[in-house]
């Protein structure tokens, strides 16, 4: 037996409902993906009792269904006003879980790739601190880093320990090459 969403989706006997961005780099993946099993599934003639399914499109059912949260996710959080730039780092981030798909069949290069997701880590990082303060974890979240008084006064009362140890880097260092 393969109990599971995905089979139910790849042998047409459930079906989700569609993407409201059908034209987005995670609706194509996720649809993609679906196809992709489909089409083995057709060369399989069909047979989805077998050890071929088992061990040719079963593998693929968990990124499968992965493309399928990474889309419903992006979508949801489009519509309900997450900011922009936590979009964007989500969306690479799905992106480069399945970055050789998007090589072939999106026309991402890796460096293209490496360049969108230094741009939007630093698009996150330049809004950081509004970004935090506008979800009010901390009327939620407990903990000494909220704050650099609060990590102050947690630093403050550790307790300093000493002792006579030295460490010298040099001493446990290989000795050099000798020259040929």
């Amino acid at each position: 037996m393969y109990p599971g969403l995905a089979p139910e989706l790849i042998l047409g006997r459930y079906f989700l409902p569609p993407p409201s961005h059908p034209e987005s780099y995670l609706a194509r993946h996720e649809s993609g993906a679906l196809n992709e099993c489909r089409a083995l599934l057709a060369e399989l003639g069909g047979k989805h009792r077998s050890a071929e399914f088992n061990n040719i499109v079963l593998p693929r059912c968990l990124p499968l269904v992965e493309a399928i949260g990474f889309r419903m996710a992006w979508e949801a959080a489009l519509s309900h006003g997450v900011p922009q730039v936590l979009i964007r780092l989500y969306e690479i981030c799905a992106i480069g879980s399945d970055l050789p798909w998007y090589m072939e069949n999106a026309d991402i290069s890796r460096d293209s790739f490496a360049r969108d997701e230094v741009s939007a880590l630093s698009a996150v990082l330049a809004d950081l601190d509004a970004l935090v303060d506008g979800t009010q974890v901390g009327s939620s979240a407990v903990t000494a880093m909220l704050s650099d008084e609060s990590w102050a006064h947690l630093v403050s009362t550790l307790p300093l320990h000493q002792g006579k140890a030295t460490f010298d880097p040099w001493a446990s260092a290989p000795p050099p090459l000798a020259r040929l």
